[in-house]
Protein backbone atom coordinates (compact mmCIF):
# COMPACT_ATOMS: atom_id res chain seq x y z
CA UNK A 1 0.00 0.00 0.00
CA UNK A 2 2.83 2.32 0.98
CA UNK A 3 4.52 1.43 -2.83
CA UNK A 4 0.96 2.75 -4.07
CA UNK A 5 1.12 5.95 -2.53
CA UNK A 6 4.74 6.59 -3.42
CA UNK A 7 3.88 6.42 -6.85
CA UNK A 8 0.35 8.05 -7.18
CA UNK A 9 2.38 10.73 -5.55
CA UNK A 10 5.30 10.40 -8.43
CA UNK A 11 2.46 10.36 -10.70
CA UNK A 12 0.59 13.67 -9.61
CA UNK A 13 4.31 15.31 -9.60
CA UNK A 14 5.01 14.15 -12.78
CA UNK A 15 1.89 16.18 -14.39
CA UNK A 16 1.93 19.19 -12.32
CA UNK A 17 5.46 19.54 -13.36
CA UNK A 18 4.59 18.77 -17.09
CA UNK A 19 1.92 21.34 -17.22
CA UNK A 20 3.85 24.18 -15.78
CA UNK A 21 5.56 25.78 -18.17
CA UNK A 22 8.58 27.71 -17.72
CA UNK A 23 9.42 31.24 -19.90
CA UNK A 24 12.51 32.94 -19.73
CA UNK A 25 12.86 36.98 -20.32
CA UNK A 26 14.14 36.25 -23.75
CA UNK A 27 11.30 33.92 -24.61
CA UNK A 28 8.61 36.16 -23.62
CA UNK A 29 10.28 38.84 -25.78
CA UNK A 30 10.21 36.24 -28.34
CA UNK A 31 6.37 35.42 -28.17
CA UNK A 32 5.34 39.24 -27.87
CA UNK A 33 7.68 40.24 -30.76
CA UNK A 34 5.75 37.16 -32.63
CA UNK A 35 2.19 38.32 -31.33
CA UNK A 36 1.99 41.62 -31.54
CA UNK A 37 0.17 43.21 -34.64
CA UNK A 38 1.47 46.70 -34.50
CA UNK A 39 4.82 44.73 -35.68
CA UNK A 40 2.85 42.98 -37.82
CA UNK A 41 1.27 46.02 -39.46
CA UNK A 42 5.12 47.52 -39.31
CA UNK A 43 6.50 44.38 -41.35
CA UNK A 44 4.04 44.42 -44.23
CA UNK A 45 4.06 47.95 -45.07
CA UNK A 46 8.00 46.96 -45.06
CA UNK A 47 7.58 44.80 -47.85
CA UNK A 48 4.85 47.52 -49.79
CA UNK A 49 7.66 49.69 -49.87
CA UNK A 50 10.05 46.70 -50.91
CA UNK A 51 7.39 46.41 -53.65
CA UNK A 52 7.27 49.73 -54.61
CA UNK A 53 11.01 50.10 -54.99
CA UNK A 54 10.91 46.94 -56.97
CA UNK A 55 7.95 49.28 -59.33
CA UNK A 56 10.25 52.48 -59.71
CA UNK A 57 13.57 50.24 -60.51
CA UNK A 58 10.80 48.31 -63.54
CA UNK A 59 10.33 52.01 -64.69
CA UNK A 60 13.91 52.24 -66.37
CA UNK A 61 12.94 49.05 -68.56
CA UNK A 62 11.30 49.16 -72.02
CA UNK A 63 7.38 49.10 -72.60
CA UNK A 64 6.50 46.25 -74.93
CA UNK A 65 2.98 46.13 -76.29
CA UNK A 66 1.28 42.69 -78.74
CA UNK A 67 -1.63 43.51 -80.59
CA UNK A 68 -3.80 41.26 -82.26
CA UNK A 69 -7.46 41.98 -83.75
CA UNK A 70 -9.37 39.45 -86.17
CA UNK A 71 -12.77 40.93 -87.56
CA UNK A 72 -15.62 40.36 -90.11
CA UNK A 73 -16.72 43.34 -92.35
CA UNK A 74 -19.90 43.32 -94.67
CA UNK A 75 -20.52 46.14 -97.24
CA UNK A 76 -19.00 48.63 -98.32
CA UNK A 77 -15.32 49.14 -96.53
CA UNK A 78 -11.40 49.09 -97.12
CA UNK A 79 -9.72 45.85 -98.09
CA UNK A 80 -6.66 45.86 -95.25
CA UNK A 81 -4.62 44.30 -97.70
CA UNK A 82 -4.82 46.82 -100.94
CA UNK A 83 -6.19 49.25 -99.40
CA UNK A 84 -9.07 50.02 -101.89
CA UNK A 85 -12.25 50.29 -101.37
CA UNK A 86 -14.78 47.15 -102.25
CA UNK A 87 -17.98 46.08 -101.62
CA UNK A 88 -18.36 42.51 -99.95
CA UNK A 89 -17.77 40.62 -97.25
CA UNK A 90 -14.10 39.87 -96.04
CA UNK A 91 -12.56 38.59 -92.58
CA UNK A 92 -9.49 40.46 -91.37
CA UNK A 93 -6.65 40.34 -89.19
CA UNK A 94 -4.23 43.33 -87.89
CA UNK A 95 -1.27 42.24 -86.01
CA UNK A 96 1.70 43.95 -84.48
CA UNK A 97 4.14 45.09 -81.48
CA UNK A 98 5.27 48.40 -80.06
CA UNK A 99 8.03 49.34 -78.08
CA UNK A 100 8.40 52.67 -76.09
CA UNK A 101 11.36 53.25 -73.78
CA UNK A 102 12.26 56.73 -71.95
CA UNK A 103 15.82 57.97 -72.64
CA UNK A 104 15.67 61.27 -70.47
CA UNK A 105 12.99 62.66 -68.36
CA UNK A 106 14.45 65.05 -66.01
CA UNK A 107 16.02 62.11 -63.99
CA UNK A 108 12.32 61.20 -62.81
CA UNK A 109 13.02 57.62 -62.46
CA UNK A 110 16.27 57.88 -60.71
CA UNK A 111 14.88 60.05 -58.45
CA UNK A 112 12.00 57.74 -58.22
CA UNK A 113 13.98 55.18 -57.30
CA UNK A 114 15.83 57.06 -54.55
CA UNK A 115 12.89 58.08 -52.59
CA UNK A 116 11.84 54.39 -52.62
CA UNK A 117 14.60 53.27 -51.39
CA UNK A 118 14.72 55.73 -48.52
CA UNK A 119 11.19 55.35 -47.75
CA UNK A 120 11.51 51.37 -47.54
CA UNK A 121 14.73 51.61 -45.40
CA UNK A 122 12.61 54.07 -42.77
CA UNK A 123 9.73 51.29 -43.00
CA UNK A 124 12.24 49.23 -41.59
CA UNK A 125 13.50 51.08 -39.28
CA UNK A 126 9.92 51.91 -38.01
CA UNK A 127 9.22 48.38 -37.57
CA UNK A 128 12.61 47.88 -35.27
CA UNK A 129 11.14 50.95 -33.26
CA UNK A 130 7.83 49.63 -32.80
CA UNK A 131 9.84 45.98 -31.70
CA UNK A 132 11.54 48.03 -28.88
CA UNK A 133 8.70 49.71 -27.72
CA UNK A 134 7.04 46.21 -27.47
CA UNK A 135 10.32 44.60 -26.10
CA UNK A 136 10.22 47.59 -23.51
CA UNK A 137 7.03 47.13 -22.26
CA UNK A 138 7.97 43.65 -21.96
CA UNK A 139 10.89 44.05 -19.62
CA UNK A 140 9.27 46.28 -17.14
CA UNK A 141 6.13 43.84 -16.95
CA UNK A 142 8.45 41.21 -16.93
CA UNK A 143 10.73 42.68 -13.70
CA UNK A 144 7.47 43.75 -11.84
CA UNK A 145 6.25 40.17 -11.63
CA UNK A 146 9.70 38.48 -10.72
CA UNK A 147 10.07 41.34 -8.10
CA UNK A 148 6.50 40.92 -6.87
CA UNK A 149 7.09 37.12 -6.26
CA UNK A 150 10.53 38.06 -4.32
CA UNK A 151 8.31 40.74 -2.36
CA UNK A 152 6.11 37.65 -1.73
CA UNK A 153 8.72 35.58 -0.38
CA UNK A 154 9.92 37.94 1.82
CA UNK A 155 6.51 38.45 3.28
CA UNK A 156 5.79 34.98 4.01
CA UNK A 157 9.34 34.76 5.95
CA UNK A 158 8.29 38.05 7.79
CA UNK A 159 4.88 36.30 8.80
CA UNK A 160 6.20 32.90 9.33
CA UNK A 161 8.47 34.60 12.33
CA UNK A 162 5.88 36.52 13.94
CA UNK A 163 3.69 33.58 13.87
CA UNK A 164 6.78 31.65 15.67
CA UNK A 165 6.99 34.74 18.39
CA UNK A 166 2.91 34.66 18.15
CA UNK A 167 3.12 30.41 19.21
CA UNK A 168 5.96 32.16 21.88
CA UNK A 169 3.96 34.56 23.11
CA UNK A 170 1.24 32.54 23.41
CA UNK A 171 2.73 29.82 25.97
CA UNK A 172 4.09 32.91 28.14
CA UNK A 173 0.78 34.07 28.66
CA UNK A 174 -0.03 30.42 29.22
CA UNK A 175 2.18 30.46 31.67
CA UNK A 176 1.39 33.70 33.28
CA UNK A 177 4.60 35.17 32.71
CA UNK A 178 3.33 37.79 29.93
CA UNK A 179 0.30 39.89 29.52
CA UNK A 180 -2.45 39.44 27.68
CA UNK A 181 -1.70 42.72 25.75
CA UNK A 182 1.21 42.23 24.54
CA UNK A 183 0.17 38.72 23.11
CA UNK A 184 -2.59 41.27 21.39
CA UNK A 185 0.09 43.27 19.86
CA UNK A 186 2.13 40.71 17.96
CA UNK A 187 -1.28 39.13 16.91
CA UNK A 188 -2.07 42.66 15.63
CA UNK A 189 1.65 42.61 13.37
CA UNK A 190 0.40 39.29 12.41
CA UNK A 191 -2.90 39.97 10.99
CA UNK A 192 -0.84 43.18 9.36
CA UNK A 193 1.83 40.98 7.76
CA UNK A 194 -1.04 38.77 6.46
CA UNK A 195 -2.65 41.11 4.49
CA UNK A 196 0.56 42.39 3.53
CA UNK A 197 0.69 39.24 1.94
CA UNK A 198 -2.79 38.85 0.31
CA UNK A 199 -2.05 42.27 -1.11
CA UNK A 200 1.42 40.82 -2.30
CA UNK A 201 -0.26 37.72 -4.19
CA UNK A 202 -2.82 40.20 -5.66
CA UNK A 203 0.00 42.08 -7.19
CA UNK A 204 1.81 39.24 -8.61
CA UNK A 205 -1.85 38.79 -10.25
CA UNK A 206 -1.72 41.74 -12.16
CA UNK A 207 2.02 41.62 -12.82
CA UNK A 208 1.02 38.64 -14.62
CA UNK A 209 -2.14 39.66 -16.66
CA UNK A 210 0.03 42.73 -17.46
CA UNK A 211 2.91 40.95 -18.84
CA UNK A 212 0.67 38.36 -20.85
CA UNK A 213 -1.05 41.47 -21.92
CA UNK A 214 2.21 42.75 -23.42
CA UNK A 215 2.84 39.52 -24.95
CA UNK A 216 -0.27 39.38 -26.37
CA UNK A 217 -0.64 35.95 -24.91
CA UNK A 218 -3.37 34.21 -23.85
CA UNK A 219 -3.40 33.97 -19.72
CA UNK A 220 -1.66 30.98 -18.39
CA UNK A 221 -1.62 29.69 -14.70
CA UNK A 222 0.36 26.86 -15.40
CA UNK A 223 3.60 29.53 -16.82
CA UNK A 224 6.30 30.01 -14.67
CA UNK A 225 8.16 32.81 -15.35
CA UNK A 226 11.80 32.28 -14.44
CA UNK A 227 14.10 35.04 -12.90
CA UNK A 228 16.71 36.33 -14.73
CA UNK A 229 20.31 36.72 -13.61
CA UNK A 230 21.56 40.16 -13.34
CA UNK A 231 23.50 41.86 -16.28
CA UNK A 232 26.83 43.95 -15.90
CA UNK A 233 26.95 46.37 -13.30
CA UNK A 234 26.95 50.00 -14.97
CA UNK A 235 29.94 52.25 -13.99
CA UNK A 236 26.86 54.70 -12.88
CA UNK A 237 29.79 57.56 -11.93
CA UNK A 238 31.40 57.14 -15.25
CA UNK A 239 27.73 57.78 -17.31
CA UNK A 240 27.09 61.34 -19.08
CA UNK A 241 23.96 62.48 -20.58
CA UNK A 242 25.54 63.97 -23.20
CA UNK A 243 27.43 61.01 -24.67
CA UNK A 244 24.65 58.82 -24.10
CA UNK A 245 22.35 61.40 -26.07
CA UNK A 246 24.92 60.82 -28.70
CA UNK A 247 25.02 57.30 -29.20
CA UNK A 248 21.32 57.34 -28.78
CA UNK A 249 21.07 59.78 -31.93
CA UNK A 250 23.07 57.69 -34.13
CA UNK A 251 22.00 54.27 -33.07
CA UNK A 252 17.99 54.43 -32.34
CA UNK A 253 16.00 53.53 -35.16
CA UNK A 254 13.69 56.25 -34.33
CA UNK A 255 15.65 59.15 -35.27
CA UNK A 256 17.52 57.01 -38.09
CA UNK A 257 13.54 56.24 -39.35
CA UNK A 258 12.55 60.13 -39.76
CA UNK A 259 16.11 61.34 -40.97
CA UNK A 260 15.26 58.74 -44.12
CA UNK A 261 11.95 60.25 -44.58
CA UNK A 262 13.58 63.44 -44.92
CA UNK A 263 16.13 61.68 -47.57
CA UNK A 264 12.53 60.66 -49.24
CA UNK A 265 10.46 63.87 -48.89
CA UNK A 266 14.40 65.73 -50.39
CA UNK A 267 13.93 63.10 -53.52
CA UNK A 268 10.11 63.76 -54.08
CA UNK A 269 10.88 67.42 -54.49
CA UNK A 270 13.57 66.44 -57.03
CA UNK A 271 10.52 64.24 -58.81
CA UNK A 272 8.20 67.07 -58.67
CA UNK A 273 11.00 68.98 -60.99
CA UNK A 274 11.32 67.08 -62.96
CA UNK A 275 7.57 67.79 -64.07
CA UNK A 276 9.17 70.96 -65.69
CA UNK A 277 11.89 69.13 -68.08
CA UNK A 278 11.32 67.41 -71.48
CA UNK A 279 11.00 64.18 -71.73
CA UNK A 280 12.84 62.20 -74.57
CA UNK A 281 11.48 58.88 -75.53
CA UNK A 282 12.74 56.59 -78.50
CA UNK A 283 9.44 53.94 -79.98
CA UNK A 284 9.80 51.21 -82.31
CA UNK A 285 7.14 49.02 -83.84
CA UNK A 286 6.21 46.54 -86.69
CA UNK A 287 2.70 45.41 -87.63
CA UNK A 288 0.94 42.93 -90.53
CA UNK A 289 -2.11 42.85 -92.07
CA UNK A 290 -4.51 39.96 -93.72
CA UNK A 291 -7.75 40.12 -95.70
CA UNK A 292 -9.69 37.09 -97.08
CA UNK A 293 -10.20 39.15 -100.52
CA UNK A 294 -7.02 38.19 -101.17
CA UNK A 295 -6.67 35.46 -103.98
CA UNK A 296 -5.34 32.27 -102.48
CA UNK A 297 -3.02 31.62 -105.42
CA UNK A 298 0.02 33.88 -107.29
CA UNK A 299 1.80 34.12 -110.05
CA UNK A 300 5.40 33.99 -109.34
CA UNK A 301 7.88 34.60 -112.07
CA UNK A 302 10.96 31.94 -113.11
CA UNK A 303 12.97 34.58 -114.18
CA UNK A 304 12.81 33.32 -117.90
CA UNK A 305 10.85 35.39 -120.47
CA UNK A 306 10.12 34.90 -124.35
CA UNK A 307 8.91 37.98 -127.04
CA UNK A 308 5.75 38.05 -128.68
CA UNK A 309 4.65 40.03 -131.57
CA UNK A 310 1.78 41.23 -132.00
CA UNK A 311 -0.33 42.59 -134.90
CA UNK A 312 -4.02 44.60 -133.99
CA UNK A 313 -5.97 45.10 -137.50
CA UNK A 314 -6.46 48.88 -135.63
CA UNK A 315 -2.68 49.63 -135.14
CA UNK A 316 -1.63 51.00 -139.01
CA UNK A 317 -0.62 54.01 -140.83
CA UNK A 318 -1.36 54.69 -144.59
CA UNK A 319 1.53 55.57 -146.93
CA UNK A 320 0.98 56.95 -150.18
CA UNK A 321 -1.95 54.82 -150.76
CA UNK A 322 -0.10 51.89 -148.88
CA UNK A 323 -1.50 50.55 -145.45
CA UNK A 324 1.22 49.31 -143.44
CA UNK A 325 0.37 47.44 -140.17
CA UNK A 326 2.69 47.84 -137.03
CA UNK A 327 3.69 44.88 -134.95
CA UNK A 328 3.87 45.50 -131.43
CA UNK A 329 6.30 43.47 -129.32
CA UNK A 330 5.67 42.71 -125.65
CA UNK A 331 8.10 40.48 -123.10
CA UNK A 332 6.26 37.41 -121.11
CA UNK A 333 7.14 36.39 -117.82
CA UNK A 334 7.67 32.84 -117.82
CA UNK A 335 6.63 30.84 -114.38
CA UNK A 336 3.74 29.53 -112.62
CA UNK A 337 1.12 30.25 -109.98
CA UNK A 338 1.91 29.61 -106.65
CA UNK A 339 -0.63 29.16 -103.53
CA UNK A 340 -0.78 32.71 -101.60
CA UNK A 341 -1.35 31.46 -97.59
CA UNK A 342 -1.56 33.17 -94.94
CA UNK A 343 1.90 33.07 -93.42
CA UNK A 344 2.52 34.55 -97.37
CA UNK A 345 0.06 37.24 -96.94
CA UNK A 346 1.62 38.70 -93.28
CA UNK A 347 5.31 38.45 -94.65
CA UNK A 348 4.36 40.69 -97.28
CA UNK A 349 2.46 43.17 -95.60
CA UNK A 350 4.87 43.80 -93.02
CA UNK A 351 5.28 47.42 -91.93
CA UNK A 352 8.18 48.59 -89.39
CA UNK A 353 9.21 51.78 -88.12
CA UNK A 354 11.24 53.53 -85.19
CA UNK A 355 11.11 57.21 -84.18
CA UNK A 356 12.48 59.57 -81.10
CA UNK A 357 9.66 61.21 -79.17
CA UNK A 358 9.90 64.92 -77.55
CA UNK A 359 7.87 66.24 -75.27
CA UNK A 360 8.08 69.67 -73.85
CA UNK A 361 5.96 70.72 -70.76
CA UNK A 362 4.46 74.33 -71.83
CA UNK A 363 1.72 74.55 -69.72
CA UNK A 364 0.71 71.08 -67.54
CA UNK A 365 -2.31 73.31 -64.94
CA UNK A 366 0.61 74.28 -62.51
CA UNK A 367 1.18 71.10 -61.70
CA UNK A 368 5.02 70.92 -61.19
CA UNK A 369 4.52 73.67 -59.17
CA UNK A 370 1.93 72.09 -56.67
CA UNK A 371 4.06 69.47 -56.62
CA UNK A 372 6.93 71.44 -55.21
CA UNK A 373 5.01 73.16 -53.13
CA UNK A 374 3.88 69.96 -51.28
CA UNK A 375 7.27 68.40 -50.98
CA UNK A 376 8.53 71.65 -49.75
CA UNK A 377 5.60 71.16 -46.75
CA UNK A 378 6.18 67.70 -46.30
CA UNK A 379 10.20 68.76 -45.39
CA UNK A 380 8.88 71.23 -42.91
CA UNK A 381 6.50 69.23 -40.96
CA UNK A 382 9.35 65.87 -41.15
CA UNK A 383 12.14 69.05 -39.88
CA UNK A 384 9.93 69.67 -36.85
CA UNK A 385 9.37 66.17 -36.32
CA UNK A 386 13.15 65.50 -36.65
CA UNK A 387 13.57 68.12 -33.99
CA UNK A 388 10.90 67.32 -31.54
CA UNK A 389 11.91 63.64 -31.51
CA UNK A 390 15.23 64.46 -30.75
CA UNK A 391 14.37 66.77 -28.09
CA UNK A 392 12.29 63.84 -26.60
CA UNK A 393 15.13 61.18 -26.56
CA UNK A 394 17.11 64.07 -25.04
CA UNK A 395 15.09 64.60 -22.24
CA UNK A 396 14.27 60.90 -21.82
CA UNK A 397 18.04 60.26 -21.79
CA UNK A 398 18.73 62.62 -19.10
CA UNK A 399 15.60 61.88 -16.89
CA UNK A 400 16.76 57.99 -17.78
CA UNK A 401 20.85 58.36 -16.22
CA UNK A 402 19.29 60.85 -13.01
CA UNK A 403 17.21 58.24 -12.26
CA UNK A 404 19.45 55.40 -12.81
CA UNK A 405 22.32 57.26 -10.40
CA UNK A 406 19.61 57.96 -7.93
CA UNK A 407 18.82 54.77 -8.00
CA UNK A 408 22.03 53.53 -7.72
CA UNK A 409 22.35 55.52 -4.39
CA UNK A 410 19.21 55.21 -2.67
CA UNK A 411 20.00 50.59 -2.93
CA UNK A 412 23.31 51.94 -1.12
CA UNK A 413 21.27 53.76 1.21
CA UNK A 414 18.68 51.25 1.67
CA UNK A 415 20.64 48.08 2.14
CA UNK A 416 22.32 50.30 4.98
CA UNK A 417 19.36 50.70 6.01
CA UNK A 418 18.11 47.39 6.17
CA UNK A 419 21.49 45.94 7.93
CA UNK A 420 20.81 48.34 10.63
CA UNK A 421 17.22 47.87 10.90
CA UNK A 422 17.84 43.62 11.39
CA UNK A 423 20.84 44.58 13.87
CA UNK A 424 18.16 46.40 15.90
CA UNK A 425 15.48 43.90 15.65
CA UNK A 426 17.93 40.72 16.90
CA UNK A 427 18.78 42.73 19.76
CA UNK A 428 14.93 43.59 20.91
CA UNK A 429 14.02 40.41 19.91
CA UNK A 430 16.48 38.41 22.45
CA UNK A 431 15.25 41.01 24.69
CA UNK A 432 11.37 39.61 24.72
CA UNK A 433 12.57 36.50 24.60
CA UNK A 434 13.57 37.64 27.94
CA UNK A 435 10.69 39.61 28.41
CA UNK A 436 13.02 42.55 29.24
CA UNK A 437 11.51 44.69 26.12
CA UNK A 438 8.11 45.91 25.57
CA UNK A 439 6.29 44.04 22.37
CA UNK A 440 4.62 47.54 21.18
CA UNK A 441 8.29 48.65 20.68
CA UNK A 442 8.99 44.91 19.14
CA UNK A 443 5.95 45.23 16.62
CA UNK A 444 7.17 48.60 15.03
CA UNK A 445 10.93 47.69 15.02
CA UNK A 446 9.74 44.62 13.07
CA UNK A 447 7.44 46.72 10.53
CA UNK A 448 10.25 49.15 9.54
CA UNK A 449 12.64 46.08 9.31
CA UNK A 450 9.99 44.63 6.83
CA UNK A 451 9.60 47.71 5.10
CA UNK A 452 13.16 48.10 4.64
CA UNK A 453 12.95 44.78 3.06
CA UNK A 454 10.37 45.31 0.14
CA UNK A 455 11.60 48.95 -0.27
CA UNK A 456 15.13 47.25 -1.13
CA UNK A 457 13.44 44.55 -3.31
CA UNK A 458 11.58 47.21 -5.79
CA UNK A 459 14.70 49.80 -5.67
CA UNK A 460 16.60 46.54 -7.34
CA UNK A 461 14.61 45.62 -9.75
CA UNK A 462 13.68 49.62 -10.67
CA UNK A 463 17.84 50.08 -10.72
CA UNK A 464 17.91 46.94 -13.31
CA UNK A 465 14.79 48.27 -15.22
CA UNK A 466 16.67 51.92 -15.80
CA UNK A 467 19.95 49.62 -16.33
CA UNK A 468 18.53 48.23 -19.10
CA UNK A 469 16.93 51.45 -20.44
CA UNK A 470 20.22 53.37 -20.37
CA UNK A 471 21.93 50.18 -21.56
CA UNK A 472 19.37 50.48 -24.64
CA UNK A 473 20.19 54.17 -25.16
CA UNK A 474 24.31 53.26 -25.38
CA UNK A 475 24.04 50.06 -27.53
CA UNK A 476 20.84 51.01 -29.75
CA UNK A 477 19.90 47.24 -29.15
CA UNK A 478 17.96 45.27 -26.02
CA UNK A 479 20.94 42.64 -25.02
Amino acid sequence: MKKINLLFLSLVLLLSTHAQKKLTLKECIDIALQNNQQVKDAVYQSNINKISLRQAQYQRLPTLNVNLGQGLNTGKSIDPYSNQFINQTIGYGNYGASMDVTLFNGMQITNAIKRNRATMQSAVLQTDAAKNIIILSVIRAYLLVISSNEIIKATQLQLNASMEQVALAQKKVDAGVLAEVQLSDLNGQAATEELALSTAKNNVELARLDLFLAMNYETDEGVIFVAEEPGDELAVKDIEPKDVYEAALKLLPDVQAIQQQKIAAQYDKAVAKSFRYPTLSLSAGTSSAYSSSVNKTKFVPDGTSSSVTNTSPDNFVSLNGADYYLQQKSVVQNGRYQPFTYINQLNSNINSGVGLNLRIPILNGFQAKTRIANADAALTRIDAQLTSTKNQLRNAVEHSVQNLKNASQRIVLINKQVAALQQTLSSDSVKMAYGTFNTTDYVVAKANYDQAKINFIQSKYEYRLLQVIVQFYQKGRWD
